[in-house]
This record gives C-alpha cells, sequence and structure tokens, in this order.
C-alpha cells in the first residue's frame, strides 16, 4: 500500500473500515495470497513460457505458481519412480523431453531446478500438483509401463479406469513415495497440492477419503509442507473430522454440473466455502465462473475485450466464491481470517490449435485485471 503522511493515512484507515462494513467486504485483499494455477499436464509449456508467466505473477506483486502436473492425459514430470526420465526420452528440437511409450513431453529435474531458481528470485513461490485419487490415468499407465499390468490393477480402483484405489495402505504408501520424489524437485516451495477433484467415492459419507487427506496431511507434516487440496470431496457432515493444516483450494460448490438434479444433490452434501471457513479452515478462492480460462480459438479473444474485462472487474471481488448470481451465494462471509487468497487459472484441454506465445499474449490482460482486483479491492 502506497506510503502516505500520518494524517492521510489515518483518515484512510477510518474511511477503509467505514467501507468495509458498509459493502460487507473481506478485509485487506492486498495481504491475501494471489496466484495463477498453469495447467501443464494436457498441454506441454517451455520453460521459457513458465518464466513468462513468473514474471507476469511477479510483476503484479503475486505470490505463487500452481503448476498442475498430472492428469488423465499426461505426467508432466520426470519420474525414476515411474520410470521416466531423460535417459529414455527424445529430446525435440524446441529443447523438450518427449517420453516415446506415451507421446508426451514432461519437464526433467534440471528443467524443474531451473525454474525453481527463477521463481525464487522473482519471489513466488512454484507449487506442484499431483492429483490423486481421480485424474491419475496417465500415472496409472506408466506404472504398467514399468512394473507391470497386475502393478497397476493393484493400483486402479476396480470399478474406474483412472482413479486410484485409496482405502488400501500399499497404495497410499506408493503415492507417498510419488509425492516424496516431487517435493524432492521442489524443495524452495512451502507447499504441495494433492489434487482431490472429480473423484468417486467408495462410501457414502467420504470417511475412508478424509482418512486418505490425513494420512496425506501428516507426510507432508513430516516434509515440512503445507498440503492443499481440491474441495470436491469434503462435505458438510465430515469437515469437522479433516486436519485442519490442510488448505483448500474452493474451485465450484456442485462441480459445475448441469443437470439441475445432481446439482441440487451436491449443493445439499458439499461443504459451501462459507462452511469451511466457520469451521475454521484455511480457504483459497478459485472460482471456476470468473478465475477459470480455457484458451481456444472461440474463448482466447474473450479474454482480452473490453466487454470481458469491465464484466469482471465490476462484478467479482475475493468473497465472491459461488457462479455468476447470488442464487445460492451466502455473501455475509463470517470468519475472512481464514479466506487466505486466490488463484486465476488457465486449462490447457482445447488450447491445441494455439501457440504458447498466443495463449500467453491473450490471457494476460485477463491474468492482470485479476491482480488489479485482489490487491486493490480492500
Amino acid at each position: 500500500m502506497e506510503k502516505r503522511k500520518n494524517f492521510k493515512k489515518i483518515c484512510f484507515f477510518c474511511l477503509g473500515i467505514l467501507c468495509l462494513f458498509a459493502k460487507n467486504k473481506v478485509t485487506l485483499a492486498s495481504e491475501k495470497q494471489s496466484g495463477l494455477t498453469l495447467d501443464v499436464a494436457r498441454r506441454y509449456y517451455s520453460v521459457s513460457t513458465i518464466k513468462e508467466y513468473i514474471d507476469i505473477i511477479h510483476q503484479n506483486k503475486g505470490t505463487f505458481l500452481q503448476l498442475h502436473l498430472s492428469d488423465d492425459e499426461n505426467y508432466a514430470l520426470e519420474s525414476k519412480l515411474l520410470g521416466q526420465t531423460t535417459k529414455h526420452a527424445i529430446r525435440t528440437k524446441n529443447g523438450a523431453y518427449l517420453n516415446v511409450q506415451t507421446n508426451r513431453k514432461f519437464l526433467s529435474y534440471k528443467q524443474i531446478e531451473e525454474l525453481e531458481s527463477y521463481a525464487k528470485k522473482k519471489q513466488v513461490h512454484l507449487i506442484p500438483e499431483i492429483d490423486t485419487p481421480a485424474h491419475a490415468k496417465a500415472i496409472l499407465q506408466l506404472v504398467k509401463n514399468k512394473y507391470g499390468e497386475k502393478k497397476r490393477e493393484s493400483l486402479r480402483q476396480a470399478y474406474t479406469v483412472n482413479q486410484i484405489d485409496y482405502i488400501k495402505k500399499e497404495n497410499v504408501l506408493f503415492i507417498q513415495s510419488l509425492y516424496q520424489e516431487v517435493v524432492k524437485q521442489f524443495p524452495k516451495s512451502p507447499y504441495f497440492h494433492m489434487g482431490g477433484d472429480e473423484f468417486v467415492a467408495v462410501d457414502a459419507n467420504n470417511q475412508q477419503y478424509i482418512h486418505y487427506v490425513n494420512q496425506m496431511a501428516k507426510w507432508a507434516k513430516k516434509n515440512k509442507k503445507i498440503l492443499r487440496l481440491w474441495n470436491d470431496g469434503l462435505l458438510k457432515e465430515e469437515i469437522k473430522q479433516l486436519n485442519h493444516s490442510v488448505e483448500v483450494t474452493y474451485w465450484s460448490y456442485d462441480g459445475d454440473k448441469q443437470n439441475p438434479k445432481e446439482v441440487r444433490q451436491l449443493r445439499k452434501e458439499r461443504a459451501s466455502l462459507p462452511d469451511l471457513l466457520k469451521n475454521k479452515i484455511k480457504v483459497l478462492n478459485y472460482n471456476s465462473y470468473y478465475l477459470y480460462l480455457v484458451p481456444s480459438k472461440r474463448t482466447l479473444p474473450n479474454y482480452s475485450s473490453k466487454q470481458s474485462l469491465n464484466f469482471f472487474k465490476e462484478n467479482w471481488q475475493l468473497q465472491d466464491w459461488d457462479g455468476a448470481d447470488s442464487t445460492y451465494q451466502e455473501n455475509n462471509i463470517a470468519s475472512s481470517h481464514y479466506l487466505i487468497g486466490s488463484s486465476i487459472s488457465i486449462w490447457s484441454e482445447e488450447s491445441s490449435p494455439l501457440s504458447e506465445e498466443k495463449i500467453v499474449q491473450g490471457t494476460k490482460p485477463y491474468i492482470n485485471q485479476y491482480f488489479q482486483l485482489v490487491t486493490s479491492k480492500d
């Protein structure tokens, strides 16, 4: 916040407090964490492009870049445990490493080290996200390639094609070994994101999943990391059992489902963002309506249009967490102290026709607008 003379500082402070109560806004957005989540699993981004996004975060005084490194389509990171190494890869003309078995590109140990050092210079935390138990098809494929079909089937949930069976103790230990390998590649980051979105629960009240998360929280503490996860598996009746060292990245109340019956059911069962705050669980707002960008030939021009930027500026603030309207939204957040930040996200599933340069330039105006909002709305 800009320095002012004592008298002006007092006046503005008092005015800010009055506005806070009058408009019911959360306190001091400038003190909150703010970042960008980049999907590098469903689309390869070069080291230079990732550095460009780190620069954008730094220029806007943001605090982190979350790398979504695994999904059904790809595991975008070198891994001795999974048998994906530079030794057995082809180096492409642009410097990327290509797994010849999966035909997908990945970032090497040395490239991550380079990105970590660069991010540290720019005062940006680089946060790895390895998604489990769902969206694990690529992990399971690499397991099959190295260890055989029997090992993959022992890891896989019996009635799914892309989910880890998180009840088995040996599977939890295997995933912890994978996570251990990843955190060694990101020693400078205080955070680790374990995924947790869009999975199929094995019991009605998700107690087994909460147990899985709590085991990962103990592992994270042992490794001096703060564990983060998506909100999907946190139900109203079970959140008190969640290890409160876990930080929740809240993207959607109902998973952005289209079926009205399913939407009603999910909203009845799932914990809302205010529910989590009331239970003193730290949350970051990843609102999928305002803060999710999915670049494609059709959508990319929207992210720099005056109409979209004005709509974003006029309608979103840190406390807005539930879609485009207030039909369900509880605007009165009781414990804003536990709303610790937010992130804008770039998801890559429709971006293949676009060059990296076009994606950066096309998303930059909207990203800049986001950072302006989170640092200016007190």
